[in-house]
């Protein structure tokens, strides 16, 4: 099984992530031992406007539950039910994290992304047979999909599968892939492919595909 093994996240820290297949030898491309990512440190600026935007998040839960309590006799306990089971319910929308996925960023388990976007397991899961999403399944079988693939509504980005179809499997460990897809690229004048695709210029994105796939298979 692929295995990631990301060391101490620290500002500005190159972290090695050592891919292994699944009959446990390297899992490379074209001979790569490892995959190398950057974990830039995030500027200050986009740490206090992160923090402004969970306030706000914060403000607008407190609002609505003021609003659910003026409008029923009851408790909000008895109506809403625990805070834990609540507080479960508004996190399915949000992107977990993992140390095993450290260099990807945040990810989804299926059935979470499901409850988060409203549709079915089977619906995500058909997603990812059909390489519309790229999963990641880490050594102990636990299936993460990478928040960085989906759009505003939680849907697969579109143009992404045609990606995937060019960097399949046996061409690219997909590990090494989601680290690769989140790359600044020299030939997309430092874009990412997800940069690109999310801009709607699916053809450079593909046509940096297409280049990497040849690079690689050299």
């Amino acid at each position: 099984m692929p295995v990631s093994r990301p060391g101490h996240l620290v500002d500005n820290q190159t972290v090695e992530v050592d891919v292994l297949d699944r009959r446990g030898g390297a899992g490379t491309v074209a001979g790569m031992p490892a995959a190398m990512v950057t974990v830039p440190s995030k500027p200050r600026a986009v740490k206090v406007a992160d923090d402004a935007y969970a306030d706000a998040v914060i403000g607008e839960l407190l609002a609505r539950l003021r609003e659910v309590s003026a409008a029923t006799l009851e408790p909000l306990e008895a109506v809403l039910g625990p805070v834990a089971t609540l507080a479960a319910r508004v996190m399915a929308a949000v992107p977990g994290t993992s140390r095993l996925a450290a260099a990807v960023g945040p990810v989804y388990r299926q059935a979470g992304l499901a409850k988060a976007c409203g549709c079915s397991r089977q619906a995500v899961s058909d997603w990812v047979r059909s390489r519309r999403l790229l999963a990641l399944t880490t050594a102990d079988d636990v299936v993460l999909i990478p928040a960085f693939q989906l759009d505003r509504h939680l849907r697969p980005i579109r143009g992404l599968d045609k990606v995937l179809r060019v960097l399949t499997s046996d061409v690219v460990d997909d590990w090494t892939l989601a680290s690769w897809l989140r790359a600044p690229q020299p030939i997309l004048d430092g874009d990412t492919v997800v940069d690109r695709l999310v801009a709607g210029d699916v053809g450079a994105a593909v046509s940096t595909a297409e280049a990497a796939r040849r690079r690689w298979l050299r």
